[in-house]
């Protein structure tokens, strides 16, 4: 069945079963976008929730996010990692909790969201390589979501999206360019717009909306860009599942080069996260589990 880019926004906003961010998390963003706040502020509201807490305490201190200190409380690790670290934190753990929660039959859960772990990790390491970056924090929540329009085609659009995925899959082609065909819209298009909608920050935005064609950005955060799109392509090649794509991948070394590396450096980076899938692993079994 092929739709028209209008029937397949239709569906998706008539879906009741879309998320929309806790309370606690709008109050979050805007908090931390409030340059009179401090970490009392943002300490307050994130303490109330004890799930949040609780999910933010653990990714923090897990070997896959790599904090190098104990953090027993959200007012440590406002201190620790700081105001930016701990609302991408924040941001991370609610998406995961408010998505997961919604089953979805087109997608395998396991390999999606390893996929989307193996993307934040690789997002984080690329950042804190990559010279005159303004928002390496947000890269992990960045890679992290990057597939999130995927998830709501499948939760909205059911078995019509089974069949684009299928398709896919026969002609080997990017799962992109047949949701263009089919769908008249993408993943990263309806990424963009749900992430428009709970007024994530911009760097977030710009990442989920132009992961495919990170050449078409030309805003102020066109390296975070790049990085999550080589980043998304680093987890298929570490093994940290596919995303629901099937097509061939490999590391683009002009999309490498523009971020200020060199293969060989993105390759070294490849083959650390590749040692970190268990980690990951682990790290998914506990946030589902919180």
């Amino acid at each position: 069945m092929t739709l028209t880019q209008s029937e397949a926004l239709k569906r998706i906003h008539a879906l009741g079963r879309i998320p929309t961010l806790p309370e606690v998390m709008t109050r979050v963003l805007e908090v931390l976008e409030d340059r009179k706040s401090c970490v009392d502020d943002i300490t307050a509201i994130l303490s109330a929730d004890p799930v949040i807490t609780s999910r933010i305490l653990r990714l923090a201190n897990s070997p896959f996010f790599g904090s190098r200190f104990e953090i027993d409380s959200i007012h440590r690790a406002v201190v620790t990692v700081g105001f930016e670290a701990v609302k991408q934190l924040a941001l991370a753990t609610t998406v995961l909790d408010s998505l997961a929660s919604r089953p979805q039959s087109s997608l395998d859960p396991e390999d999606f969201w390893m996929h989307a772990l193996g993307s934040a990790k690789a997002s984080q390491l690329l950042a804190f390589s990559t010279p005159q970056i303004s928002m390496p924090e947000a890269c992990f929540t960045a890679g992290l979501l990057h597939d999130l329009g995927k998830y709501i085609l499948a939760l909205s659009l059911g078995d019509d999206y089974s069949a684009v995925l299928n398709k896919a899959n026969e002609s080997e082609a990017p799962l992109y360019l047949v949701e263009q065909r089919t769908l008249k819209t993408d993943h990263s298009e309806v990424a963009g717009w749900l992430a428009q909608r709970w007024n994530f920050p911009e760097v977030i935005v710009a990442a989920v909306k132009h992961t495919n064609e990170p050449e078409r950005y030309d805003g102020p955060f066109r390296k975070e860009v790049f990085i999550i799109t080589i980043a998304s392509d680093m987890a298929r090649i570490a093994d940290f599942g596919q995303g629901g794509e099937t097509s061939g991948v490999a590391l683009d070394e002009d999309r490498i080069k523009y971020i200020g590396l060199s293969l060989e450096q993105v390759t070294d980076i490849c083959d650390t996260l590749g040692t970190m899938r268990e980690d990951g692993r682990a790290l998914l079994g506990m946030l589902q589990d919180a």
